[in-house]
């Protein structure tokens, strides 16, 4: 049985590093330049288009990073902003090709990486995805959200004992988040470890009573093992948290 978020993304960005930092943050970019007389306040147009993007003005900050690029083409951080604009309007293409220029001025810049990773895993471009998230853990090892995201894309290759260890890596980093333990049950349900499944569940409920998900999967791992009147419990729990259970419980809960 197929969990059924095994190839969704782990985490919801709302806004990539890029987005909350300001030009007193920034090293070496002409966004933070001081203005000259009689030119733009490169800074304040920088902020002003982050400002703008965090509202979900896209095609306004588009326009704001246009300037910026315009100005100094070789300003990572103006390419790194208006690549996430554009993959948050589903230009996966364009946001791709900023996130490529941005690291071909800084290859070291792991934002850039992650976001290229995430708009090429959206693309369907899931080998190339994960080479740049292999690129980018390289830089943070350490950084569980990088792990999950790289799990999240060997995921989609079906390379799930590599999935299992990299969200093992995010767990022993952030042992706190519960989604990390709902995809790393589902990943051992792909390899049909329903029995070994179930515990990571357990824990995901422990940590975050209110992920739906994980009362749902468990469920779903109990009708393995024909447990259905366990499973059953589960899935009211899940519906009770706002989860779509009508299919499971017309197959499972007479």
């Amino acid at each position: 049985m197929q969990p059924l978020s095994a190839f969704a993304p782990i985490r919801a960005f709302a806004f990539p590093v890029i987005g909350i930092i300001f030009c007193a943050a920034l090293v070496q970019t002409s966004s933070c330049s001081m203005p000259e007389r009689g030119k733009p306040d490169t800074g304040a147009v920088f902020n002003q288009g982050l400002e703008r993007s965090k509202k979900g003005e896209y095609a306004s900050a588009i326009k704001d990073f246009d300037q910026l690029i315009a100005i100094n083409p070789k300003d990572a951080a103006a390419y790194n902003a208006r690549g996430f604009a554009k993959y948050k309007t589903n230009d996966t293409s364009g946001a791709i090709a900023d996130y490529s220029r941005a690291l071909d001025i800084n290859p070291k810049d792991q934002n850039s990486l992650l976001m290229r990773g995430l708009a090429r895993q959206k693309k369907g471009e899931f080998a190339e995805a994960l080479t740049d998230l292999n690129r980018a853990v390289e830089l943070k090892p350490q950084d569980a959200n990088l792990l999950s995201v790289r799990a999240s894309i060997k995921g989609n290759l079906r390379d799930y004992p590599g999935k299992i260890a990299d969200l093992t890596d995010a767990i022993r980093i952030a042992p706190g988040e519960s989604q990390y333990y709902v995809e790393r049950g589902n990943a051992r349900t792909w390899l049909g470890q329903h029995e070994n499944s179930i515990p990571d569940y357990d824990l995901a409920i422990e940590k975050d009573p209110k992920n739906a998900e994980a009362f749902f999967q468990r469920g779903m791992a109990k009708t393995w093992s024909n447990k259905n009147e366990s499973a059953c419990k589960d899935f009211e729990s899940a519906a009770a948290l706002g989860k779509d259970v009508r299919d499971a419980r017309g197959r499972f809960c007479k």
